[in-house]
């Protein structure tokens, strides 16, 4: 009987683990990552935005870094449904101001780092389909968004 991709990929992954600990080559850790998700403040209707975000890092610093919790997290909504010209979604500048001239989080993840923290940011798998719509092509590629997507949907032997 054939196993699942993801029954596979889980099995071998617990074997590497086993090989490698077995073999002194990988130290597991003694919690799992412990951090913070802006998911159930943002779905509780209260604003969400940078200076929310600033001040909630600032807290978890102080108050949580010290028992281990070192990872926040921006949670999906964080675009605005704003896209660049190559379909992939941006920070929208009116709730994150540090992103605005394309700087994208690089400053505030910088921020976030030098307060001790590990910045995360959640993002949907996938294809935007604005970028699809608007037929947006591929960075460094001469294809288009659409034109992959159809390949790999229809002929997915010559992609």
């Amino acid at each position: 009987m054939l196993m699942s991709p993801t029954s596979f990929s889980a099995t071998l992954c617990a074997v590497v683990a086993l090989f490698s600990k077995a073999n002194g080559m990988l130290e597991l850790p003694s919690t799992p990552p412990l951090g913070w998700n802006s998911f159930d403040i943002q779905h509780a209707g209260e604003p969400w935005n940078e200076t929310v975000f600033r001040a909630q890092a600032t807290a978890m610093a102080k108050q949580l870094l010290p028992h281990g919790f070192d990872i926040i997290t921006i949670d999906g909504g964080w675009s605005g449904g704003l896209l660049d010209d190559f379909g992939r979604p941006i920070p929208d500048p009116e709730k994150w101001p540090s992103s605005a001239g394309g700087k994208g989080f690089g400053p505030l993840a910088a921020w976030t780092h030098s307060l001790g923290l590990k910045f995360g940011l959640w993002r949907i798998r996938g294809v935007e389909y604005p970028a699809i719509e608007k037929k947006l092509p591929i960075k460094g590629s001469a294809l288009s968004v659409i034109r992959v997507l159809w390949h790999a949907y229809f002929a997915p032997d010559v992609m």
